[in-house]
């Protein structure tokens, strides 16, 4: 081959130039149509797989919440139960606490005998031991315990001396004490409060 030849560029080949969709056949416009179709259908198909299967979790999400919502319901009736459990208890309470008997003594002094006794009575000079528990008007205690004294000598409130003369030994007394029996116009400070009236619960536990 001579050298001139080597310099040449090689011929490039020739690229056919596109077809005009007018100058294709009907048939082949056809098959055209179809591909186009087939492709516009894939990229509309694959975002709604996508939205199907963002939404499938939500369904275990209101499933929980149903389940949670569950104990709600089923703890009213049980709070139901215990109101009507505390309503007896309270009424039974009630019950119990209603008096033997009742009346005035010396002073303005009233009581309501809540259990009998069965033993010796409390008389002046004997000395006593009781179980207590002291209340405002209002209900709200303010002390509890336990004591031993002589009878009728001010070892206690004047008030105290009139209610608990005549129990007898076992016997449960509730009292009333009008202020001026109890700690009167100087009060307890800082418990009671200047002429404020008491209520006691007095049990006598010996008697001798």
């Amino acid at each position: 081959m001579p050298p001139q030849q080597l310099l040449k560029s090689p011929p490039q080949p020739q690229t056919p130039s596109p077809t005009h969709p007018r100058d294709l056949q009907p048939t082949q416009v056809h098959h055209r149509l179809r591909a186009r179709t087939a492709k516009t259908a894939m990229v509309v198909a694959i975002p709604a797989a996508a939205t199907a299967a963002a939404a499938k979790p939500a369904a275990p999400a209101a499933a929980a919440t149903k389940e949670n919502a569950t104990p709600k319901a089923a703890a009213a009736p049980a709070n139901a139960a215990e109101m009507t459990k505390t309503a007896q208890k309270k009424a039974k309470k009630a019950q119990v606490a209603r008096p033997i008997s009742s009346g005035s003594l010396r002073g303005g002094v009233q009581y309501e005998v809540m259990k009998l006794g069965n033993g010796s009575q409390a008389t002046l000079g004997k000395l006593l031991k009781v179980q207590y528990e002291a209340f405002f008007p209002d209900g709200k205690p303010f002390e509890q315990g336990s004591m031993e004294f002589r009878l009728g000598i001010g070892a206690v409130l004047r008030g105290l001396d009139i209610g608990v003369k005549g129990m007898i030994e076992g016997e449960k007394r509730r009292l009333m004490i009008p202020s001026r029996l109890a700690y009167g116009p100087k009060g307890h400070p800082p418990l009671v409060a200047p002429d404020t009236d008491l209520l006691f619960e007095v049990d006598l536990v010996q008697c001798k």
